[in-house]
């Protein structure tokens, strides 16, 4: 079963959300509420943001969790690079054969790919200086039922991730995460048709271009010897 013509367009999809609410997360703060002038402000208790490493959590206007570096100087690339996507399962967790995995993940990565082209990035097909990393995941993948199913409910869940880092370094600058659920539809069918029947499902919402563009908003220190070509495509500028 082949979904690749019917699939590619909802590729689309990864080029217009979770990214350009990051844009909002990273380019907006919170204005305080008005309060009588002899009001007493109630105590504040700070509290630490959530942390993944040196990542700190920012607020998004979408599902999934976004961190990112807070001088993470992403504007000063010139170039995204994708190496293979991978799968990873969670322990006893039936798995998928592999021929589906091949298919499944080939799909994700030429999506991504003309995701970031029609975005206007450049996509370069090694590491270099001036180039970021964009490290795509399928993680902590629990089938819940073996080859086929009579019932509706859940059949797996998964967490499909992003991560933006240095090429060379590999040093981390963002991670975008966004867990999902695949139900049955309780008609018998096997796991390959299930997982690539979702693939928009899955691939919903996800927006590889807004992503860049929105951790872009906020003024990012220039790269040594490179030209920033993705904060100049970020903020809609000509070549």
């Amino acid at each position: 079963m082949s979904n690749g013509a019917t699939t590619r367009p909802l590729v689309s999809l990864l080029a217009m959300s979770v990214l350009m609410s990051i844009a909002t997360a990273c380019a907006t703060s919170e204005t305080p509420s008005a309060q009588p002038a002899d009001a007493t402000p109630a105590p504040v208790e700070a509290k630490a943001p959530e942390r993944i490493g040196d990542l700190v959590k920012v607020e998004i206007g979408a599902a999934g969790e976004l961190f990112i570096l807070e001088d993470h100087q992403i504007g000063g690339f010139d170039a995204v690079h994708f190496p293979m996507a991978r799968i990873k399962y969670e322990t006893g967790s039936p798995t998928l054969p592999r021929n589906v995995e091949n298919e499944f993940l080939g799909l994700l990565e030429q999506s991504l790919m003309d995701s970031a082209e029609d975005g206007g990035f450049d996509v370069a097909e090694r590491s270099g200086p001036c180039v970021l990393r964009v490290q795509v995941a399928i993680e902590d993948v629990n089938i819940t039922q073996r080859s086929r199913t009579g019932a509706t409910g859940d059949w797996a869940t998964l967490t499909f991730a992003i991560e933006l880092r240095e090429s060379l370094s590999g040093r981390a600058l963002a991670h975008y995460s966004k867990r999902e659920r695949i139900m049955s539809p309780g008609t018998g069918e096997n796991r390959g048709e299930l997982i690539l029947a979702n693939y928009a499902a899955i691939l919903e919402g996800i927006d590889l271009p807004g992503m860049v563009s929105g951790v872009t908003a906020t003024p990012s220190p220039a790269r040594e010897n490179c030209e920033g070509s993705i904060a100049r495509i970020s903020r809609g500028e000509e070549g």
